[in-house]
């Protein structure tokens, strides 16, 4: 089935739609078009979502919401039909909406009142309603409607008065219209012409709540139960928001079913965030991230402004309607505000995209400008800086996860897809009445969008703090090995002898404490210059790489073998008496004097060390513990080599 042209014509021609609206209408239009020629400008509905989404064998998510989108405005269902002369009302119906019977007048100067619109002269200025619902839009006029509504021949009663039905109710079904005048007639066989007698009852966001019949989100009216029969019943809107609503009629059954719905459906949702936030508050505390804090921050501000924008915040506190408005531009840009600065904390902008960070940062004083704006009551101004920000704040979100992903940050698909399925609510949201009918996919999916977004957003904080304790605990490792590196010795793998003097103080400095024993071992390569100077510095390093492992296999896990320079290395032997060095030195000097080396072809080289020892005395420093450790390996190398001195 074809839209009408009318629709199209209709929408796009309104000259006070903002800018944020005929955005999403000649983006509908240009799309429309492309998947006119995508599916052959064939009469289906039905389009393979996967064959147009598929790009080079990769699904593009970005273009799959915006197909989805797109099939949901295909798929809505026909948006006009041929008005009804009169609305029935009938014990079986709980439920009638009113927008097919409705006829509709603009009044742009808003000067006429009940009596100018029911004169002739106006009264054939009426013109059909085409949509199911009121699709008015934005516009600065007022707006009047009429309709008929007629019981069922079995749904009569008598009372002294005139006819009588049973309670109904009229609810209009949303919440930012600022004045609602209801016209109700009522039989009368002694006031008003024809005798017909008016009740009028007023309500909407610029009334005071005292107007209201039923105290809902909603805007709900009693209908007197003496109304006129198939009698015109007039309304007479005006609003600063657009003017898009369903008007229905319930039954007090389809009433009562409608409210609990209503309130069991939102309960859930506000629930969901309310818990979202609650559980993220808990791990602010304990993990100190202020990536939480920006989270609370934004969901709390999402949920204040679902409730005041769906209604229920009005209802609870009875907000006074001069305060009204001014409340709403400052909570929708603590959303922007909040919300962009937890998409450059969560996604670390400064750093993995530091040019678009500085794009980001200038959308924050924009939204900081939209609070102010609409604190001080410039409502034109206001409005414009959020029609600016819609769109720039969505490409800047895809933008800022698309390049995270591309650099591997993979808590970035997480918002990816909260960003999608928030987008998707808030699109269909703002085309709702506009593009398709207020349905249940146009009035809730905002809130359901919303709370999708606030549970893969606490997802995706799971996988930031996933991902970064996985980063650091890799920067850690590789921080060790290379502070390890330092320490040392690139040829022996031993400590270097900076560590070797930084360690000796510790542990002496613990000996002195605790009173325990401490011995420093000093050893050198016996003839080693000669070594070099017959085989080559080549050769030479592999002796001392050798004698480098036997050090560390003949040492316990608590000594600290080291090289202290050339072919001279050290042990400082932890908790070892004098006694206790002498077997360890023992041990090294045997190990070493045990290897074979093979500098030339058939020529086999054994090594010797020579090895002095001394052991901490009571209050001596570490470089008075190394003069007798090296003095004893002195008179080791003087009294023969190979061999172990203790400096007593």
């Amino acid at each position: 089935m074809r839209y009408p042209e009318v629709l199209v014509q209709r929408t796009t021609n309104e000259a006070d739609l903002p800018d944020i609206i005929s955005f999403l209408i000649y983006g509908y239009q240009s799309v429309s078009k492309t998947f006119k020629k995508l599916i052959g400008r064939t009469e289906t509905r039905t389009v393979d979502i996967f064959s147009i989404c598929n790009v080079r064998g990769r699904a593009s998510l970005p273009v799959m919401v915006l197909t989805i989108l797109v099939l949901l405005i295909l798929t809505a269902g026909p948006l006009s039909a041929q008005p009804k002369e009169t609305a029935s009302l009938s014990p079986e119906k709980t439920k009638v909406v009113i927008g097919p019977f409705l006829e509709q007048l603009e009044d742009p100067e808003g000067a006429l009142t009940l009596a100018d619109v029911q004169s002739p002269r106006t009264h054939s200025r009426f013109r059909p309603n085409t949509y199911h619902d009121i699709h008015i839009g934005h516009t600065r006029s007022t707006w009047w409607f009429r309709f008929k509504l007629k019981k069922a021949p079995d749904h009569q009663g008598k009372k002294a008065g005139g006819n009588v039905h049973p309670a109904y109710f009229i609810e209009f079904d949303k919440p930012g219209i600022r004045s609602i005048d209801f016209y109700i007639p009522i039989k009368s066989d002694v006031q008003g012409p024809a005798g017909i007698q008016w009740i009028v009852k007023k309500t909407g966001m610029g009334r005071s709540f005292a107007f209201r019949d039923i105290p809902f989100r909603t805007y709900i009216l009693q209908l007197p139960e003496n109304f006129a029969d198939a009698e015109y019943i007039y309304l007479r809107v005006q609003s600063v928001m657009s003017i898009n609503m369903q008007v229905t009629v319930w039954s007090v059954e389809g009433m009562t079913k409608r409210v609990w719905l209503d309130t069991l459906g939102f309960g859930i949702i506000y629930g969901i965030m309310a818990a979202m936030i609650l559980y993220n508050l808990c791990l602010l505390i304990f993990l100190k991230d202020r990536a939480y804090l920006y989270y609370i921050i934004y969901m709390a501000s999402m949920l204040l402004h679902l409730l005041f924008g769906y209604g229920q915040l009005t209802v609870l506190f009875e907000i006074p309607p001069s305060i009204h408005q001014t409340l709403f531009w400052v909570i929708l840009g603590n959303v922007w505000l909040w919300s962009i600065i937890f998409v450059r904390i969560f996604l670390d902008t400064p750093r993995n995209t530091p040019r678009l960070d500085r794009v980001i940062r200038v959308v924050i004083i924009v939204a900081l400008g939209m609070i102010l704006s609409g604190l001080f009551q410039f409502d034109r101004l206001t409005n414009i800086i959020n029609n600016l920000l819609c769109p720039v704040g969505s490409v800047l979100g895809f933008t800022a996860a698309v390049l995270c992903i591309r650099k591997g940050f993979r808590p970035a698909w997480y918002y990816l897809i909260a960003w999608s399925v928030l987008l998707a609510g808030i699109t269909l949201y703002a085309i709702g009445g506009i593009l398709i009918e207020r349905s249940f996919a146009a009035l809730y999916t905002l809130a359901i969008g919303s709370a999708f977004e606030a549970i893969l957003l606490s997802l995706a904080l799971a996988e930031r703090i996933r991902t970064l304790r996985v980063q650091k605990e890799e920067l850690e490792i590789r921080e060790s090995r290379l502070k390890e590196m330092m320490l040392r010795d690139g040829l022996t793998n031993l400590y270097n002898y900076r560590y070797m003097l930084a360690r000796l103080a510790g542990e002496i400095e613990t000996a002195q404490r605790l009173d325990v024993a401490l011995t420093l071992l000093m050893i050198d390569v016996d003839h080693f210059k000669q070594f070099n100077d017959t085989y080559g510095h080549v050769e030479g390093d592999k002796v001392l790489q050798q004698i480098g492992g036997i050090m560390i296999q003949c040492s316990r896990q608590s000594d600290i073998a080291c090289r202290y320079g050339g072919e001279e290395f050290t042990v400082i032997l932890s908790g070892a008496d004098i006694k206790d060095g002498f077997h360890a030195a023992e041990r090294i000097r045997q190990a070493v004097a045990g290897v074979s080396f093979f500098p030339r072809v058939g020529k086999i080289v054994n090594i010797s060390v020579s090895i002095g020892a001394a052991s901490l005395k009571k209050g001596e420093k570490e470089e008075d513990l190394i003069k007798r450790a090296d003095e004893a390996l002195y008179r080791a190398k003087a009294t023969g080599r190979n061999r172990i001195v203790i400096f007593e």
